[in-house]
């Protein structure tokens, strides 16, 4: 199925809805505009496969299109790059060092100064979200 020129696909009911109309008008502005049935279908279908790499090859274009490019994706960053800025302020951390910032009590939203800590590497951030890292995999 296609929607017409003036129409695009509610990615909640798979249905056509005007991009002007008060759905559509809120899909353009997230910029998730399908406007082809099959590649919303996907698009659905990529985001519910897992991500390991062993399996599955990642999307990166379907990803920039619809994850990335999402108003609350580009807030989220704002507010990460905010927090590293800080660090580098305060002389904890410098460009470049490979350290990370991780917020204690795991929400992302939450960034008062006394929950965030800076962490030296990607592999000890794994660790504190029980995820594991790549010197895990080497032993």
């Amino acid at each position: 199925m296609r929607c017409p020129k003036n129409k695009i696909i509610n990615p909640k009911t798979g249905i056509c809805v005007l991009r002007t109309g008060r759905i559509g008008s809120d899909l353009v502005k997230s910029k998730q505009i399908f406007t082809d049935l099959d590649k919303y279908n996907e698009y659905v279908e990529y985001r519910k496969q897992s991500h390991d790499t062993k399996t599955s090859r990642r999307r990166y274009d379907l990803e920039q299109k619809y994850y990335k490019s999402s108003p609350a994706y580009k807030e989220a960053q704002r507010q990460r790059a905010k927090n590293r800025a800080a660090f580098v302020r305060a002389g904890l951390v410098k460009k470049g060092d490979g350290t990370q910032i991780h917020h204690k009590n795991g929400n992302p939203t939450d960034n008062r100064m006394t929950n965030l800590i800076v962490v030296r590497n990607v592999c000890e951030h794994n660790k504190l979200h029980n995820k594991r890292c790549d010197d895990d995999l080497k032993k």
